[in-house]
């Protein structure tokens, strides 16, 4: 085979692409113009069958260069229109493999400029896979080719961003090229965006992915050749990394399907969270965030279970800033105790949206708070001025809707003072003095969120705490002190608010909202 022949080949396609190129423009595609593509064709299907024979070989022994031109040429007929023949792939494999290892930069950026080069690039071929990943490198890693733009000629697919994770996950482990990581974390997040946004609805191919990335952090440990928590805290790209490569991930909804990736997970963030280097005001909240994320994302029954060991896990580690000593739970102590623990607000959302996870996650059988009980300690979503301190912290905007959502599901979900069960309760005695400011406080907040309308999308959880909060009282407390903290004022304008709501008459008696005022409040 005559390296000569390669050459004409590709010169005659390239001068078909011309042509094409100055039909289109001019408006004459005639017969000419189609003769001469049959005979490209024609010459193409030939040339490829001498590919075939000649082998990987053949062309390892030729200047890179050839292979080039000629995958190249092959795409070149595709984007005009010349369907490729089967044996056209075949070739495109041979010349692929014989390029592998001596494809330099300039030769991806050759190749990734051409529109049709993505239809070989998607090939499922391992040889297309190998060559598609040092592709993928080469664009972000030379400052050249990020320059040029050539990042955007990548195909966006589920399948082809499984590549980019590959890179991205083995160069995040190489710890040497923080700046490549960065970029193929962008490229992977932007191409994810945009496939979500051109169809939400497309489930296999984001299922498939998701699969494929939960193999991955199954072994993470193996497949770097190093425990995470020993880098972690050493090296502050990888920590950075790290954590936003698990918060790209974790919007994959299927992601923990995987059970062992499940686990694996929340045992390495465990591992991190408890670890004495972590740091209070850095690590701790996006740590948090991403294990309530985790615990979130599993489905039952895995889900209690996991709740149940991560409970364990964090009572058994006893960090200050989440298990707090009997003596520094009372109100008074805590904010001393908060500044010299350097527990923000922000720390103690995020400990009160876990907290709330692991409520709902305990099982039917295990009647304490998330495992995290303890006679003479608390956990910090345990306070009982802590909670109240979210619930009505909407008053003055100094704490957000999150946090009022999860200190409301803690004490929606936990067991009332004086029940039955011997579990400690954020809920305070009604008897004493501090429980009688306590659910003065809340009861007051809770009417008037009731009637503010910018948080009408609470109101319903607002009504559920109100109501319970009504029935402990109740139970506690004399009838002359339970009517003062009713409120027979707040009742009527609360009513009166709700009545005005549209509803249809033909069905019902009153605006539904009513209907669950009224019900929690016990006046139906």
């Amino acid at each position: 085979m005559c390296p000569a022949l390669l050459a004409v080949t590709a010169c005659l396609i390239n001068r078909h692409q011309y042509l094409s190129s100055e039909g289109f423009a001019t408006g004459h595609t005639g017969a000419a113009l189609d003769s001469e593509g049959e005979t490209v064709l024609r010459l193409l299907s030939y040339l490829c069958a001498q590919i075939t024979c000649a082998g990987v070989d053949y062309f390892g022994k030729l200047p890179p260069i050839f292979s080039v031109e000629l995958l190249a040429s092959l795409s070149i007929a595709a984007s005009f229109g010349i369907a490729l023949p089967p044996v056209a792939f075949q070739a495109s494999s041979i010349l692929a493999k014989a390029l592998l290892d001596r494809l330099r930069d300039d030769h991806t950026h050759t190749l990734l400029s051409l529109d049709s080069f993505s239809i070989l690039l998607r090939q499922a071929d391992p040889v297309w896979i190998t060559l598609a990943q040092k592709m993928i490198y080469h664009v972000h890693a030379n400052a050249e080719l990020v320059l040029s733009g050539v990042v955007k000629t990548l195909p966006t697919t589920y399948e082809f961003l499984s590549l980019v994770w590959t890179v991205w996950f083995t160069v995040l482990g190489g710890l040497e090229e923080p700046h490549v990581v960065d970029r193929l974390s962008e490229t992977f997040t932007t191409g994810f965006d945009s496939l979500k946004q051109s169809d939400p609805e497309e489930s296999v191919g984001e299922a498939k992915l998701a699969g494929f990335i939960a193999e991955e952090l199954s072994s993470l440990s193996t497949k770097w050749g190093f425990p995470i928590s020993s880098v972690f805290y050493k090296n502050d790209h990888f920590r950075r990394q790290f954590l936003s490569m698990l918060a790209t991930v974790t919007n994959l909804s299927t992601l923990f399907q995987n059970r062992l990736c499940l686990h694996r997970t929340v045992e390495t963030l465990l591992d991190l969270i408890t670890d004495e280097q972590c740091d209070i005001e850095r690590d701790a909240v996006p740590l948090l965030s991403l294990l309530s994320t985790c615990l979130l994302l599993s489905e039952d029954p895995i889900f209690p279970q996991v709740s149940s060991m991560v409970g364990a896990r964090l009572k058994a580690a006893k960090r200050p800033w989440m298990i707090v000593s009997s003596d520094a739970c009372n109100e008074a102590a805590w904010p001393a105790y908060a500044k010299s623990q350097k527990i923000s607000k922000l720390l103690v959302e995020e400990l009160l949206c876990l907290g709330a996870v692991l409520i709902l996650g305990r099982s039917q059988t295990d009647q304490r708070v998330a495992a995290l009980e303890a006679s003479e300690e608390a956990a910090v979503f345990e306070l009982s001025h802590v909670l109240l301190k979210a619930i009505c912290g909407l008053l003055c905007a100094t704490l957000s809707r999150r946090s009022f959502c999860a200190a409301a599901l803690l004490l929606l979900n936990s067991a009332t003072p004086g029940g039955e069960t011997k579990c400690q309760s954020p809920w305070p005695e009604g008897t004493s003095e501090a429980g009688r400011v306590f659910y003065t406080q809340l009861i007051t907040a809770l009417y008037s969120y009731l009637t503010d309308i910018t948080l009408r999308d609470l109101r319903l959880l607002t009504m559920a705490l109100l109501g319970k909060a009504l029935r402990i009282v109740r139970h506690q407390l004399p009838l002359s002190e339970v009517t003062k903290l009713e409120g027979t004022v707040w009742n009527l304008v609360v009513t009166e608010s709700l009545q005005l709501e549209d509803y249809d008459e033909d069905q019902l008696p009153c605006p539904p909202a009513l209907i669950v005022f009224l019900a929690e409040v016990g006046a139906l």
